[in-house]
């Protein structure tokens, strides 16, 4: 049986009013540290995150963006550099999975192929699993590369919602973004449901669910919830034209046309009845374009929609 752990693009975003990492391991067993992408932390401020956990929490890191930079445009003993450094940072928070991207500006021309390979050989993991999110189109170098990382015994890091690993691994690492623009996403039952599936029919032993996005805790949250009682939450109170005005209420600023609410409410999920989800941008399309001067008047238009 794979074990699976649920979390979430880090914690800063948590919503709590004390600290926030600790709130945040209280819900979930997992939470990629997604900062450092962007900049190598001191080892001090690593060591006070461990610290603010239980010892059963694990983290998962990403690697710093100069990785690829530096195996693309100068000498293994400088990519080595980076490498260590991210090593550092795993064995303070006891991460067992460092997480590469390769961005989609990335050439694979043979040259940056080998150079990978070459880093891949080098590189000393102590233990560690390197797990590798590949942007570049596909293409025949794409599969190259892919082929080189399954030799190393690389994990193939990919988003679930939109795609599957190339090749089978005992662990799989998913960064979960939905199908939406710019990561403003919300997931349905069904499609946190297809990514179990797949999930537990992949005969890998352990599955790390990273969600990121608009509703990235509350989309952890359910299928958490989903794992151990075989149920999803609702994701409102209310059912219908309630459920509708509940997730309007957030943020929905009028006047407004329909093919406004189109683009700003569209992606989120209502339960337009009882075990029947809806995404906004489906039910708003039902409705010939006009312009709300409130939300009254959405709900007026909604009830001639009302399922019961």
């Amino acid at each position: 049986m794979v074990e699976i752990l649920v979390g979430a693009g880090g914690w800063d975003y948590f919503n709590v009013p004390r600290d926030r990492l600790r709130s945040y391991a209280k819900a979930f067993r997992t939470v990629e540290v997604n900062s450092t992408y962007y900049r190598i932390p001191p080892l001090s401020l690593v060591g006070s995150w461990r610290k603010r956990v239980p010892d059963a929490f694990e983290f998962t890191v990403r690697c710093n963006r100069e990785l690829m930079i530096r195996l693309r445009r100068e000498t293994l003993d400088s990519s080595l550099e980076v490498f260590d450094r991210m090593k550092q940072i795993c064995l303070v928070l006891r991460a067992n999975i460092l997480h590469v991207q390769i961005p989609s500006t990335y050439g694979l021309e043979k040259e940056s192929i080998e150079k990978i390979e070459e880093f891949l050989s080098a590189a000393s993991l102590g233990g560690m699993r390197l797990a590798w999110e590949i942007r570049v189109p596909s293409g025949e170098r794409r599969i190259n590369l892919l082929n080189m990382l399954n030799a190393h015994d690389v994990v193939h890091a990919v988003d679930l919602s939109k795609e599957e690993p190339a090749y089978e691994s005992d662990i799989i690492y998913s960064r979960l973004f939905g199908k939406g623009f710019h990561n403003v996403y919300q997931f349905t039952d069904a499609e946190l449901e297809e990514i179990d599936r797949k999930v537990k029919g992949s005969g890998a032993k352990k599955a790390y669910l990273n969600f990121h996005g608009t509703r990235m805790y509350k989309d952890a949250a359910r299928i958490s919830i989903y794992e151990t009682s075989g149920n999803f939450p609702r994701v409102t109170r209310g059912v219908g034209v309630d459920s509708v005005l509940e997730v309007l209420q957030e943020d929905a600023l009028f006047p407004a046309h329909t093919s406004e609410l189109v683009r700003s409410q569209g992606w989120k999920v209502v339960e337009w009845k009882d075990n029947e989800q809806l995404r906004l941008s489906d039910l708003f399309r039902k409705i010939e374009e006009r312009r709300f001067e409130n939300l009254s008047e959405v709900k007026a238009v909604l009830q001639k929609l009302q399922p019961f």
